[in-house]
């Protein structure tokens, strides 16, 4: 059964974004600043100024995708690994 390290759009969860407060299921940097988790749509982080340019680089190298799009784009990037089924 195949499976990447990006979830499937059917099975995302929506989540806050600590910038803009929007809610859905777009692509979020998860990361931790002076013990408090953040998490932000990939483009809210890049426009806060992404703390590693992680959001930067893949907005950039997608041409500036958002949402579903953005989504896509990452998913095709996430190294596909696949689960050996019990004989």
């Amino acid at each position: 059964m195949p499976a990447t390290g990006i979830r499937d759009p059917e099975s995302r969860i929506d989540q806050i974004c600590h910038s803009c407060n929007g809610v859905d299921k777009h692509p979020r940097h998860h990361y931790l600043d002076a013990a408090r988790t953040y998490v932000k749509h990939m483009d809210c982080c890049a426009a806060d100024g992404c703390p590693d340019d992680t959001c930067v680089r893949i907005l950039a190298a997608s041409g500036n995708a958002h949402g579903d799009e953005l989504t896509a784009y990452v998913r095709a990037l996430a190294p596909q690994h696949h689960v050996k089924e019990n004989d």
